[in-house]
């Protein structure tokens, strides 16, 4: 059974494997707890309010850009300028690997967005 689901992700595009790869790493960040620097900084909101308003961020780039609330909160969540530029090189990647104007297009140059902002807020 287990290579025959090995087999099955060989036949992925890299497009189909990295979107699927950006949606289980969302997944993981529904669970994770508020953002690092809500708690370090004492300008920035904490507790459920930290969390109200980091959604409430990421649910402006879903609007404005489409894609998933929970991509664009754990790229806002990021404290690591490395990390920042590998999620923006990954959205890239995938931004080429699709039609302009198509909706995951879209969505990854909205998640190229929040890694540059996300950057740009930690000077990196």
């Amino acid at each position: 059974m287990a290579s025959r689901a090995a087999a099955s992700l060989g036949a992925l595009t890299p497009a189909a494997f990295l979107v699927l790869l950006l949606a289980l790493a969302g997944c993981a960040a529904d669970t994770a707890a508020t953002p690092t620097e809500a708690v370090d900084s004492p300008t920035q909101p904490t507790g459920s309010a930290a969390a109200s308003s980091s959604q409430s961020e990421a649910m402006s780039y879903v609007d404005e850009f489409g894609g998933s609330e929970s991509v664009y909160s754990r790229i806002l969540s990021l404290t690591d300028c490395d990390d920042l530029e590998a999620e923006y090189d990954q959205a890239e990647a995938d931004r080429d690997s699709h039609e302009p104007g198509t909706t995951a297009y879209q969505a990854a140059e909205g998640y190229m967005v929040a890694a540059t902002d996300r950057a740009g807020a930690l000077d990196c």
